[in-house]
């Protein structure tokens, strides 16, 4: 409603004014934030009682951080202690949702639990900075496994 059709309104005046101009304006439809779209994934997934599997999950984890712009070992390390909110060294299952509300990454609440447990690799109940990378980098692809072993030699 423009301010012309506020004070038709508003003060009963209707002169100069048509019923095209009083119809409702159609909206234009607009494309939807990605994260929006994820997180209405996530909540049919969890409204109709399935949940991701953890390496669905760590996918889209892995791919959040990416879309950030984070590739290297000291991006990594600053993500981690951003997340570390006690300054602990160590993130608990609690720190760890909270940083990925905080980074929009998609991950529900009942999902967390599963993601958190395939950082927690020795099963202690919390991630340490060694198996957040480990995790996100993943394993060695051979070619560069072999190309380290050269090195070292």
């Amino acid at each position: 409603m423009d301010f012309k059709e506020f004070t038709a309104m508003f003060l009963q005046k209707r002169e100069g004014i048509t019923s095209a101009d009083l119809a409702p304006k159609k909206l234009t439809p607009f494309k939807e934030d990605p994260y929006l779209q994820e997180k209405k994934k996530q909540e049919l997934g969890v409204a109709t009682g399935g949940f991701d599997s953890p390496d669905n999950l760590l996918t889209l984890f892995k791919s959040k951080i990416k879309s950030r712009g984070v590739r290297g070992m000291v991006g990594l390390q600053r993500i981690f202690n951003m997340m570390d909110d006690d300054q602990s060294g160590t993130l608990t299952q609690r720190e760890f949702y909270k940083a990925c509300k905080d980074f929009k990454v998609g991950i529900s609440e009942e999902n967390a639990p599963a993601l958190f447990a395939k950082f927690d690799a020795n099963k202690d109940g919390t991630m340490s900075y060694d198996e957040f990378l480990n995790t996100v980098r993943g394993p060695l692809d051979p070619a560069r496994s072999q190309a380290i072993r050269l090195a070292y030699k």
